[in-house]
């Protein structure tokens, strides 16, 4: 037999301990973990009274909280009180420190909270888009998207799919012939509770889509409905989609399935891309060096939602640059810049990107200060760096410069030109190496041993800084040097990991 390890014989106590709690208040066990027993909550006119419930202790218990379902289903549901067997939505997971229901008190004033909340009409109910919760799922499809709502809602559609289950809602086009599974948009409007079945449905559907709908459920073929709808919160409605599947069956009204759905937009694609997204949508960025550490600021850039990349290397990528470079070994012996641009490419991502496989010379350097918003310098590369600074002054043009000193150790991101700090941070001076450079073959220069979570930290760091340089200086949060100790190192001011500005 094998031995149940420790934490597992103090999960099982924790568990004993709530299940003889939840006895002691005349709760009955139903099954290895179901229990139905009585709660005092509020009740209308600012009493009281006993309501019974059914509680499910998850198999993660006390890491989940448990299941609370009103002993007898309700036939009407609302935003919190979900289908089909009446569960209590009682907590967010991203509102959970602390575990409160590990006791059966904290579980018993949550219970009791949400009546109470019940009671008044929830008012500070975030409205959550989560309307697909309140049908069980149809685990047939593995994704479905949608588009514009406004070019879709009224209107039969036709499906674009792909091997990978990715199954895209589009308008279907006059004439074409309907495929044998159907699909139509219809509008719900503002939701002041959730629909749940085939007669809530209909009833909350305008009265054209409706009958439409109907119209095609007749028909007996199986299809897709995707609901639009709008819920209140704090920050006014909000709007949304479901997609159900419906399917028909004989002498019964049709069975409804939610489905694993999400809206495919250019701003949806962006929602995550974060608060400098509109700055960067307005910005024309030159990356020059598409090495390490300008590869993965390439990447960052145009996932924060750059406009327009220029990226300037004239190096083709060997195998050994692919374990800390974007590009794996399927783009060994592309340019650099080209291979970068696949990627970005393949993502999908709304950045246009302008490769230039050459080396910087004074006349690019130049042309590029007058086109482009901003210029970063991730070359590693003193005269580089030397003809920017003078550029800078010569156009008076702000440019960032991204560089990791010591094999990593040490990053560092300056910001130079006109009306930057006039003192800076001191040069970081480098150490002295017992051991021999490393070497590689067709390789002029030694490599860096420079860790790929350094590179990383670097990019990251020298796309804040480009995203705050975008601003007027009077805007700017950030410094203008920013050196980052990632290992401590023997001398001052570096012996403690940290930022030193």
């Amino acid at each position: 037999m094998v031995a149940v390890p420790r934490w597992r014989d103090q999960l099982t106590g924790t568990k004993a301990a709530y299940v003889r709690d939840l006895e002691a208040r005349d709760f009955v066990a139903e099954g290895e973990s179901t229990w139905v027993g009585p709660v005092t909550v509020p009740s209308d006119g600012s009493g009281e009274k006993q309501r019974k419930f059914k509680l499910v202790l998850p198999g993660d218990f006390p890491f989940s909280w448990p299941l609370v379902y009103l002993a007898r289903p309700p036939t009407v549901y609302d935003w919190h009180l979900q289908p089909p067997d009446g569960q209590l939505c009682l907590w967010r997971r991203e509102d959970t420190p602390g575990r409160p229901w590990e006791t059966v008190d904290g579980l018993f004033a949550r219970i009791r909270l949400w009546h109470e909340h019940a009671l008044n009409g929830w008012p500070d109910d975030q409205g959550d888009l989560d309307l697909d919760r309140f049908f069980p799922r149809d685990s047939q499809y593995t994704l479905i998207t949608y588009g514009d709502l406004s070019g879709l809602v009224g209107r039969r559609l036709s499906r674009q799919g792909d091997r990978r289950g990715w199954i895209r809602l589009v308008p279907r086009r006059p004439g074409k012939q309907q495929h044998q599974r159907w699909g139509y948009a219809a509008d719900l409007g503002v939701l002041e509770q959730p629909v749940w079945d085939w007669a809530t449905t209909l009833a909350a559907m305008r009265e054209q889509d409706r009958a439409e709908v109907q119209a095609l459920a007749r028909a007996g073929r199986p299809g897709l409905l995707l609901l639009r709808y709008e819920r209140s919160g704090p920050a006014g409605p909000r709007e949304a989609a479901a997609v159900l599947s419906v399917s028909p069956r004989p002498g019964a009204i049709p069975e409804l399935r939610s489905t694993l759905v999400a809206q495919d937009t250019p701003a949806a694609r962006s929602l995550r891309a974060g608060p400098d997204a509109s700055r960067l949508a307005r910005a024309r960025i030159a990356v020059i060096g598409c090495g390490a550490v300008g590869s993965f600021l390439a990447d960052l850039l145009a996932r924060s939602g750059a406009a327009v990349l220029v990226l300037i290397d004239p190096e083709r990528l060997m195998p050994g640059n692919c374990v800390r470079h974007l590009a794996g070994p399927q783009y060994v012996p592309q340019f650099k810049v080209e291979a970068v641009k696949s990627i970005l490419a393949a993502r999908e991502l709304p950045a246009a990107v302008v490769p230039h496989p050459v080396r910087l010379d004074p006349d690019l350097a130049f042309q590029l200060f007058t086109e482009c918003d901003l210029i970063v310098d991730a070359t590693a590369d003193g005269g580089a760096t030397g003809l920017l600074e003078h550029l800078a002054q010569v156009t008076g043009k702000v440019f960032v410069k991204a560089a990791l000193h010591r094999d990593g150790a040490i990053l560092r991101v300056d910001r130079f030109g006109p009306g930057t700090a006039v003192e800076r941070l001191a040069p970081i001076p480098s150490l002295s190496n017992d051991g021999p450079a490393l070497r590689e073959a067709g390789c002029g220069d030694p490599v860096s041993p420079a860790p790929p979570g350094a590179v990383l930290a670097a990019a990251s760091a020298a796309c804040r800084m480009a995203a705050d340089t975008l601003q007027s200086a009077r805007r700017r949060r950030l410094p203008d040097s920013i050196v980052e100790v990632l290992v401590p190192q023997p001398d001052p001011p570096y012996q403690s990991a940290g930022v030193l500005s």
